[in-house]
C-alpha cells in the first residue's frame, strides 16, 4: 500500500512538472517535426557541446525567428521568462541542449540549465559592483600622489596581472607577487570604452626586478598606466606589508 502511494505521488509529480513546462515541450515536437530526418539523425548523433552546429543555416534561422520576430507572442518566450532567462542567446542554447537530450532519451536537467544561465549572469553584474566600488575607491587619488599598486603573479607565466572580480578576496604575498610604487601623473579614458578610467604614473620602485605585465617589461622610471575600475591601488606606504 505504502509503494502504491509513493508511485502515485510520483506520478502526480511527474504530471505536473510536465504541465508547468509543457510549452518547452510543445515547442521542441513542432521544431522536430519540422526538420528533415536525415539532418534530425544527424543532429541526434552529434556530440551535446556541438549539436547546434549540427542544423543547417535555415532551421537555425526558424527557432531564432521565434525568440527574435515572435517574442511578443510566443508561449516559449513566456515560459523561459517565467524561469527568470531573458537572454535570447541562453533562451536558444536551453531549447536545443534539451531536444538533443530529450531524443537521445536523456535527463534534460532543466533546473540545473537554467541555474547555470542564472549564476553567469549573476557573476556579471557582481563583477560589475565590484568594478564599480573600485572605480570609487581608486578615483580618489590625484596628480602628484605616490601611490602603490598590487599586482597577482601568475605561476605559469611569470607575468603580473590586476585581479578580476572572481578573485576579490585574493590576499597579497610579497614573496610571491609583485607591489609597484609611483607617482601619478594623470587619468585619461578612451571614447570607445568610456566606462573605464586609467591612471598614468612613474615607477619610483619595484619589489620584484624582470615581472612583465602583459606586452611590457616593467622598469623604474619608466610609465605605467593601470585601470582604476580593477587595480589595487593604495597611498604608498613606507615599508611592503602582507
Amino acid at each position: 500500500m505504502k509503494r502504491k502511494i509513493i508511485l502515485l505521488i510520483t506520478i502526480l509529480l511527474c504530471l505536473n512538472c510536465n504541465r508547468i513546462d509543457a510549452p518547452l515541450y510543445k515547442a521542441m515536437e513542432k521544431f522536430e517535426d519540422q526538420i528533415d530526418p536525415k539532418e534530425l539523425n544527424t543532429f541526434i548523433n552529434a556530440k551535446e557541446e556541438r549539436c547546434f552546429i549540427a542544423l543547417k543555416r535555415e532551421n537555425k534561422s526558424l527557432l531564432m525567428n521565434e525568440f527574435y520576430s515572435n517574442k511578443q507572442n510566443s508561449s516559449l518566450v513566456e515560459y523561459f521568462h517565467s524561469k527568470g532567462i531573458s537572454h535570447i542567446g541562453d533562451m536558444a542554447n536551453i531549447f536545443i541542449i534539451s531536444l538533443h537530450r530529450k531524443l537521445n532519451s536523456k535527463d534534460l536537467n532543466l533546473e540545473k540549465q537554467i541555474s547555470d544561465k542564472m549564476n553567469y549572469w549573476k557573476s556579471i553584474d557582481d563583477c560589475k559592483k565590484f568594478q564599480q566600488g573600485m572605480l570609487k575607491n581608486n578615483d580618489k587619488f590625484i596628480e602628484g600622489d605616490t601611490v602603490q599598486v598590487r599586482m597577482r603573479i601568475n605561476s605559469r607565466d611569470n607575468c603580473a596581472y590586476p585581479i578580476d572580480c572572481m578573485e576579490k578576496d585574493w590576499k597579497f604575498d610579497n614573496h610571491k607577487d609583485l607591489l609597484i610604487k609611483g607617482v601619478v601623473l594623470g587619468k585619461y579614458t578612451y571614447d570607445n570604452i568610456p566606462k573605464f578610467v586609467y591612471m598614468k604614473m612613474k615607477i619610483i620602485s619595484l619589489n620584484k626586478e624582470n615581472v612583465p605585465v602583459p606586452r611590457k617589461l616593467l622598469k623604474k622610471g619608466e610609465e605605467f598606466s593601470v585601470v582604476l575600475n580593477y587595480d589595487i591601488i593604495e597611498p604608498a606606504l613606507r615599508s611592503v606589508q602582507k
